[in-house]
Formats: C-alpha cells, sequence, structure tokens
C-alpha cells in the first residue's frame, strides 16, 4: 500500500468511526478528504507505485512488483526464486554456447569459464538460501530453527542432507553419484574463484580431493564442464522449488 492510500484509509476510517460510535449518519466525500489530506486524487484513481522487481508469475501469469528481488505471487502464492535462478542460468547458458573469445584466446576464455561457473553457484546460493529464509519460517523450536539458519551451501551435499533431514524435500532426486562430486567439486571451486584469483590452496584441495590440481596451480575449467555445471545446478534448483512447493 501507498503512502497516499495509507493516509486516506486512516482518514477514512477515523471519520466512518466517529459516526458509528456517535450513532449519527456520516457522509463522506472522498474528494474532500483528498484535499484534506494534501491527496490531489481520490483513491480510485491511485496509481500502485512502482517497486523494485515487475515479474510475471510462471505459474499463473499474474504480475505484480515487489521489492527485492524474492516474492510471492498474490494470486497463486508460488515464490519467484526459481524463476529468478532460470533467467541467470539461461543467461550463463547462452554465454558457453556462443563463446565470447575464440580458443586461441585462451586465457581471457579459462576467464570467462571461471566467471561462469562463480555466478552460476552464486545465483544458486540467493536462491537457496531464500527458501531457506522462508522455510525457516515454519514453526519449530529455537534450536531447530537456529539449526535451519546455519545451513549453507558451500557443500552442496551436505547442505542437500541437512534439508532432506528438516523438511523430508530431496535436493539429489535424478542425480547419480558421480553428478553429485561433480556438483560438490565446483561449489567449492567458487570459493576460489571468488576470493584466491583461481589459484587452488591446500585448504580447497583438502576439502574437495580435488586431484586434477596441485596448490599454487590455476584453476581452469572447461567449456563441457560448464555446461555440465548448468545443467546440474537447474536440476538440483528444480528438486528445492518442487519440494519447498510441496509443503501445504
Amino acid at each position: 500500500m501507498s503512502e497516499s492510500q495509507r493516509r486516506y484509509v486512516a482518514a477514512y476510517s477515523e471519520l466512518f468511526l466517529d459516526g458509528f460510535e456517535s450513532g449519527r449518519d456520516v457522509t463522506i466525500d472522498i474528494d474532500e478528504l483528498g484535499q484534506r489530506e494534501g491527496v490531489n486524487a481520490p483513491p480510485s484513481s491511485f496509481a500502485e507505485e512502482k517497486q523494485q522487481t515487475r515479474f510475471q508469475c510462471k505459474q499463473c501469469q499474474t504480475s505484480t512488483d515487489i521489492i527485492g528481488r524474492h516474492g510471492y505471487c498474490p494470486s497463486c502464492g508460488k515464490r519467484n526464486s526459481f524463476d529468478v535462478l532460470s533467467l541467470t542460468l539461461d543467461a550463463l547458458d547462452e554465454r558457453v554456447k556462443n563463446p565470447r573469445y575464440s580458443q586461441q584466446e585462451r586465457d581471457l576464455r579459462d576467464a570467462e569459464w571461471r566467471t561462469v561457473v562463480r555466478d552460476c553457484v552464486s545465483s544458486f546460493e540467493g536462491f537457496g538460501r531464500d527458501l531457506l529464509q522462508e522455510l525457516a519460517r515454519i514453526p519449530a523450536s529455537p534450536a531447530r530453527r537456529k539449526h535451519i539458519k546455519e545451513i549453507t551451501f558451500h557443500n552442496p551435499l551436505a547442505a542437500a542432507r541437512l534439508i532432506a533431514e528438516c523438511f523430508a524435500i530431496d535436493l539429489l532426486k535424478g542425480l547419480g553419484q558421480e553428478d553429485q562430486e561433480f556438483l560438490r567439486r565446483r561449489f567449492m571451486r567458487r570459493h576460489v574463484y571468488e576470493h584466491r584469483s583461481g589459484i587452488a590452496d591446500q585448504e580447497y584441495l583438502d576439502d574437495s580431493g580435488d586431484t586434477s590440481v596441485r596448490a599454487g596451480q590455476l584453476i581452469r575449467e572447461k567449456s563441457n564442464n560448464v555446461a555440465t555445471l548448468i545443467r546440474l545446478v537447474r536440476a538440483f534448483a528444480t528438486n528445492f522449488d518442487e519440494g519447498f512447493h510441496s509443503i501445504k
């Protein structure tokens, strides 16, 4: 509700209650009321104030404005987090299919793939944190709620196990062992790309078990691996989104 609408509702309610409590007949002139409150138009002509993000619900096609990026459809109640993620994944997939740099521009091409991996994982983490924040609103003991809020996706397999324990949502549905390990390693690489310019350190090697690179070496990505990551992240997120919306 806009500030103009709030002022009108407050003034209207005051006049209505005054008439109700006194037992007198009251005539409310909305034009006069608008002028008194410093509003140039009656409430019937107020336009909705545009918020930060406008989205159309993929389920019922309702369009609405929200503050921030994530929100619920006011018509069917579906949360738009997965739709926001999908737009990012589509854009990243396009960058892989139509590379900005040729194979002869190896350093630039390698840097592009590391950037895509970083952005892909970061986008999923934003999506995942949003759904976890909503799940934390479900009535639970303080200890359980704290446990939910502490779930992170640095290790996606560990996060998936905890979410399955708390909410019976299977994020790994349809993902084989090889796919799961691929996903885990790329999520861990995101931290290296974000904070160490792609240079592997011992902590990454110990946590990931990655034997394809040594400490101090620059991690390289191939385009087919980046495409695989986007596909697996989409499947991982689809499972989370479907499980989230199955909760009644």
